[in-house]
């Protein structure tokens, strides 16, 4: 705000800076902003992405508080990793509505199947196999910053990644991306809900229905009345018979005919639907009711459902390169494994489990996250740190942040790049020490202001002989919107404010 922006300007402690650091690495809105960042990469919506016949995904605003919540207490990014990527193979035993620990592990496994899915609306292998292609993308591209999913059809046409090396990587995901044993985005879903939360809701429950059975009753009551208020004005002579074809469930055609004669005789149901113009005043305090019901509704405890991705003991599919991509041409199989480039550059390289016989899981999701995080993997914590340096400098170190292959940038400091991902992962992995780190540094620190020398030296600031300036992107703008109209909500978690029209058809 103007006020905390003069506050600083006026503080002459000799550390004002460090201290406006640690505040705002403190502020609950660290998360909801470097949170965002994460959800952004994973593609995070809260719809399935079938585009002619989309499906809402309820539930997955838990994984959004889960980032949001690991950014805030600091869970160190190697434990955030491995949460995501096997979280089900962590848990021990049968799950428990109340363990809390359980709960967060299978809400993290929602990244898994972030990626557009329309099987719940169209469930054909071809579709199924579309889902898991693009989940391996995003997986791929997320934590090892390679486009992976070029070599689903033929060799990789740029990166040394093979047809049989795409569907070896694929193969530590195939237990949760059966195509046989499918799980549409439905099957995902994990009840967490206690018995109090549930007797509470059914309270609430009770008390709305029993309000909406004594306003339906009078509602009913009212609509009769309404009915032989119009019979009244019918002649005497057809006044019975026109009661009996308004009332017949199946009307004669004798029935119909009168009721065609007599239209302003209705059905209480069709006067009930149209109650604003037979009786506006009552038709405006039966909605206030609705309203009051709805309201009372909306106080009920929400389910605790949890969209997770998790294997199934008895779904251990045989994993096969397909030719040309296509599921329904399986040649020959192949056993889970790194990328070869990547297992040749790993200098605690480790075979990965096709089926661990002690484990109720397969083990291959385990196993490999931990890979992943053993600190000697050549990718996952350089492109962790290159993403940070991104979103504070405007561009990453290398410049193309999903992709570390031949066909992206080649770093513009990778000494830096190097250095930085041994020591953030020297110190525990510890994302909010390298923010601190990367804000305190002489090179984020510097002006903006350019030089002619400097200019003809570097047009594009690769080096960092000054600082870049920076455009606002679209959430600091609505938000800055909002905080001069007192319309910013600073509230965290919970399900997101729905998406809709107003009477005219605009956003809203």
């Amino acid at each position: 705000t103007p006020d905390e922006v003069e506050a600083f300007r006026r503080d002459n402690v000799p550390n004002a800076y460090e201290q406006l650091v640690d505040r705002l690495l403190a502020s609950p809105q660290f998360g909801v902003r470097w949170g965002r960042h994460w959800l952004d990469v994973a593609g995070y919506a809260e719809s399935n992405g079938d585009a002619t016949n989309d499906s809402r995904r309820p539930h997955i605003w838990r994984y959004r508080d889960y980032v949001i919540s690991a950014v805030n207490d600091g869970k160190p990014i190697d434990a955030f990793l491995i949460e995501q990527i096997a979280g089900d193979e962590l848990i021990e035993g049968e799950l428990d509505a109340l363990n809390d620990r359980q709960r967060e592990l299978l809400t993290a496994t929602g990244f898994l199947r972030l990626a557009p899915d329309v099987t719940q609306t169209s469930n054909t292998l071809t579709d199924r196999n579309m889902a898991t292609a693009d989940a391996i993308k995003v997986i791929s591209s997320t934590l090892l910053g390679l486009t992976v999913g070029c070599a689903q059809c033929h060799d990789h046409k740029y990166d040394p990644i093979g047809i049989d090396d795409y569907y070896r990587f694929r193969a530590i995901f195939d237990p949760v991306f059966s195509l046989q044993d499918w799980q549409p985005p439905n099957a995902l879903l994990v009840d967490f809900t206690t018995e109090e939360v549930r007797t509470a809701a059914q309270k609430i429950e009770d008390q709305a229905k029993a309000l909406e059975a004594d306003m339906n009753e009078r509602l009913n009551a009212l609509a009769k009345r309404i009915q032989e208020l119009k019979l009244d004005d019918v002649p005497a002579e057809d006044r019975e018979a026109t009661r009996a074809a308004v009332l017949a469930d199946k009307p004669t055609a004798e029935q119909k005919r009168l009721l065609e004669l007599y239209p302003m005789v209705k059905p209480t149901s069709h006067i009930i639907g149209l109650l604003v113009e037979y009786d506006g005043p009552a038709y405006r305090k039966f909605e206030k009711e609705k309203e009051q019901i709805a309201a009372l509704r909306a106080t009920k405890p929400p389910l605790r459902m949890v969209r997770s991705t998790r294997e199934r003991p008895e779904v251990v599919p045989t994993s096969t390169i397909f030719f040309r991509g296509n599921p329904e041409s399986p040649r020959e199989a192949v056993t889970p494994a790194e990328l070869m480039v990547l297992r040749r550059h790993n200098q605690t390289e480790a075979q990965l489990p096709e089926n661990e016989p002690q484990r109720e899981t397969t083990g291959r999701r385990l196993a490999y996250a931990q890979q992943l995080t053993s600190g000697t993997h050549p990718l996952t914590a350089r492109v962790f740190v290159n993403r940070v340096w991104m979103h504070h400098f405007g561009h990453g170190l290398v410049a193309t942040p999903g992709d570390f292959g031949i066909a992206g940038e080649q770093p513009s400091h990778p000494e830096l790049l190097d250095w930085l991902a041994y020591d953030f992962v020297e110190h525990n992995w510890d994302q909010k020490r390298l923010h601190r780190q990367i804000l305190l540094s002489r090179a984020y620190r510097q002006r903006s202001q350019r030089t002619s020398k400097q200019d003809a030296i570097d047009p594009e600031n690769r080096l960092l002989a000054r600082m870049n300036v920076r455009r606002l992107d679209a959430e600091s703008i609505r938000d800055a919107i909002l905080l001069v109209t007192n319309r910013l909500s600073h509230e965290l978690g919970g399900s997101s404010v729905p998406v809709t029209e107003n009477a005219e058809g605009k956003v809203v």
